[in-house]
């Protein structure tokens, strides 16, 4: 049995985490399995990932939200993400994926990356990626005219130019030597 006890609670109420869970459990128990959804809370940065598939090769580039209007990103830091990559290279190999794709990212309370939105589509602030010097919108239509698999990928940097000082580029801010 654990007892918390809040300090400027001087009535010497207390939580007890047994009892709390009995509760809950107690609560929820009828409840039918499609009634509810069990979320990990997730802390910033909130990144998205957009992701070129072709021929079992994955490109990507990862933009960092910094602003945002209506829910689509209007400011950003973009930046290649080994890390972030190679967690949707396992999706886009586990899971039938179209061509472009996005995964959105926040961290866990252990400070690792979670998936939090799939979106089999481009995303909305592909434009930023763009200004960055990522298009997936030429790869796209060089695979429907056959260009060779080389030439496809060559619209896809391996790297993100740096932003001269602060200077933003079309909003997108390029990652400073950044590593994901």
């Amino acid at each position: 049995m654990i007892d918390i006890r809040v300090d400027t609670d001087y009535s010497g109420n207390s939580i007890n985490l047994d009892d709390a869970i009995k509760e809950l459990y107690n609560r929820v128990r009828y409840l039918e399995e499609e009634n509810f959804i069990i979320e990990e809370i997730c802390h910033a940065p909130e990144r998205t990932l957009e992701c070129f598939y072709y021929n079992g090769r994955l490109a990507s580039v990862c933009r960092e939200r910094l602003a945002t209007k209506a829910g689509v990103c209007t400011k950003a830091r973009c930046y290649k993400s080994p890390r972030l990559e190679e967690i949707a290279r396992h999706f886009a190999q586990s899971v039938a994926v179209p061509m472009i794709f996005n995964l959105q990212f926040m961290e866990n309370s252990k400070g690792k990356p979670v998936v939090t939105d799939v979106n089999l589509r481009t995303a909305g602030g592909m434009g930023l990626s763009y200004a960055a010097g990522w298009d997936e919108v030429s790869a796209f239509a060089m695979v429907l005219l056959g260009y060779t698999e080389e030439d496809v990928f060559s619209t896809l940097p391996e790297t993100i130019p740096e932003a001269d000082g602060d200077k933003a580029i079309g909003g997108c801010l390029p990652g400073k030597n950044r590593v994901g």
